[in-house]
C-alpha cells in the first residue's frame, strides 16, 4: 500500500521548503507506520516555472499500519505543514493499492 501526497508551491519558496520538507518526510517516516518514502519532482505540461511540484510516495507496512498513522500522527503533521507554508501550497493525498509486480527478468 502506498501512500501519495502531491504538493504544489511558489517556486519563490523552493529551496527553503525543500529543507524543510527532509525533515517533515522522515518525520513521517519515524512514526514506524511506513517502511520507506521516495520523493519525486515533476513537470507539468503547461510547464509553467512559478510553481514546482512534488510527489512523495511512503510505503506503508500495512493497512492497519496507515489507519494507525492516520489516528495518531497525520493531523498534527499536517498541520505543522499548513502553519509554515500557509497559502504558498496545494496538497493532495490518494491511497495506491498494488496490484502486480513487474521486474526485467534478464536481470
Amino acid at each position: 500500500m502506498i501512500y501519495e501526497v502531491t504538493v504544489k508551491i511558489n517556486s519563490e519558496i523552493q529551496k527553503e521548503y525543500e529543507e524543510y520538507m527532509k525533515k517533515h518526510i522522515q518525520d513521517v517516516v519515524n512514526t514506524k507506520c511506513f517502511t520507506t518514502a521516495n520523493w519525486f519532482t515533476f513537470s507539468e505540461d503547461n510547464n509553467d516555472k512559478s510553481i514546482t511540484s512534488y510527489v512523495i510516495t511512503y510505503k506503508a507496512k500495512s493497512e492497519d499500519s496507515f489507519n494507525e498513522y492516520q489516528k495518531t500522527y497525520a493531523k498534527a503533521l499536517q498541520k505543522e505543514h499548513t502553519e509554515l507554508w500557509a497559502e504558498k501550497f496545494s496538497a493532495s493525498r490518494r491511497l495506491l493499492f498494488e496490484k502486480m509486480t513487474f521486474v526485467d527478468l534478464d536481470l
